[in-house]
């Protein structure tokens, strides 16, 4: 027996047992509706996973009060149908977003065709959650516990090596804003302010996992680095998606790239603006003023040059400090902007389009390897490590299914 809550596309495709097909979960019954489209999408610059579903409904038939899912749990599903694929997805969320209701014509006849946005549940109790506190000595990751369970999230994973304890005052602020407040002065090792406050979706559980990780620690990471080969011939729908007898993602013809691009190999200007040099050094700096004895003091030692200069005051010597905790944590945070720098959307330094993987996520490594076609042993320019910084899944009616992946160069935070 169907499930009528269960909206699925493959029953209407040719032969969906050579398909990626998906499921659209909304808990209420639902007859004549067809999933035209999933994209869902991670990013480490963004606190929230999100996911878009296009659905067409057969409007004239059975009309669907679409108002009825605002704020209500979705279940996405997505799978491959060949025999021994692994390739699964499970996305639960919640509905935030109806919107491009708009009527067409299909095969079937006249449809009403929309897209439901949705996103992790604890990302809505943020919007209506705000945060009054003082702190007098707490490290950030003991604020950034508290703005979590403020949103309901009780997992999540976090490198607790932050830096030292600090005053800090949320005033009146959503949670995520005071995460990210403190994503911008907690110190990876006591002196590297690369903190990242971003989310993946485990794809066997559908879980949306919150992650406040360094970007220095992604970056030297070595474990569970994902080889994509490049070809200056791409590859088929036919050879990419629909030849192959075992389809786990170890295979071959599904790690290699449909489409690959390179938008910015370089942009010394940016660099130079964000306060990194030709030589990947670091040309900010922090000029301090001491209000008890009056004296000005500079990071970098040379008051005359410097790409930035980031203000900061302190009370070192005075009553006021005995009492305090100040750790002097802004003499580092001169290195954060030309750190954040690199993560800028036209610094992209790899664009690629592969089948759909959904093992991978933001934050994670790849190895590019594109090969000399004449020299195989013999590496073309561009091949090596990148980091994943944005990433969408991409599932269409008919099984059609990639993951497009932005990545960063992995030379990032080398120099200070």
């Amino acid at each position: 027996m169907t499930e009528l809550s269960r909206v699925d596309y493959t029953a209407q495709s040719n032969d969906p047992r050579y398909l990626v097909s998906a499921s659209v979960d909304l808990g209420t019954p639902l007859a004549d509706v067809t999933v035209k489209e999933v994209v869902i999408g991670e990013s480490l610059l963004n606190p929230s996973a999100h996911a878009m579903v296009t659905l067409q409904s057969a409007m004239y038939f059975r009309p669907t009060n679409w108002n009825a899912f605002r704020c209500q749990p979705i279940s996405i599903n997505i799978k491959d149908n060949r025999l021994n694929s692994s390739r699964r997805m499970l996305v639960n969320q919640h509905v935030y977003r109806c919107e491009n209701r708009h009527f067409t014509v299909s095969n079937s006849g006249s449809v009403e065709e929309l897209t439901l946005h949705t996103i992790d549940e604890s990302i809505l109790k943020d919007a209506e959650t705000i945060m009054e506190k003082s702190w007098k000595c707490s490290t950030p990751s003991a604020v950034v516990k508290e703005a979590m369970d403020k949103m309901g999230v009780t997992e999540f994973t976090m490198n607790e090596s932050t830096g030292p304890g600090r005053p800090y005052v949320a005033e009146s602020i959503h949670p995520l804003q005071v995460i990210q407040q403190q994503a911008n002065v907690a110190l990876y090792n006591g002196n590297d302010p690369s903190f990242l406050h971003y989310m993946t979706i485990d794809s066997n559980s559908g879980i949306n996992v919150h992650k406040f990780l360094p970007l220095t620690q992604l970056m030297h990471d070595s474990n569970d680095v994902y080889d994509i080969y490049g070809s200056d011939v791409g590859i088929t729908g036919g050879r990419g998606f629909a030849d192959q007898s075992d389809y786990d993602e170890n295979q071959r013809a599904l790690r290699t790239a449909v489409t690959f691009n390179f938008p910015c190999d370089y942009d010394v200007l940016s660099d130079l603006l964000n306060g990194v040099n030709c030589n990947g050094m670091n040309m900010n700096d922090v000029r301090t003023f001491n209000l008890s004895s009056g004296s000005t003091s500079s990071v970098s030692g040379i008051m005359s040059q410097a790409a930035n200069i980031f203000k900061s005051l302190t009370m070192a010597g005075t009553a006021e400090q005995q009492n305090s905790c100040e750790t002097l944590v802004e003499k580092y945070l001169h290195t954060r902007q030309a750190r954040m720098g690199m993560l800028e959307r036209d610094k992209i330094a790899l664009r690629i389009t592969i089948p759909w993987t959904p093992s991978l996520h933001v934050g994670q490594q790849i190895n590019f390897h594109w090969q000399n076609r004449y020299k195989e042993d013999y590496p073309q320019y561009g091949s090596g490590r990148y980091l994943i910084l944005h990433m969408t899944h991409n599932i269409q009616y008919g099984g059609y299914a990639v993951t497009n992946l932005d990545c960063i160069a992995n030379t990032f935070g080398t120099r200070d």
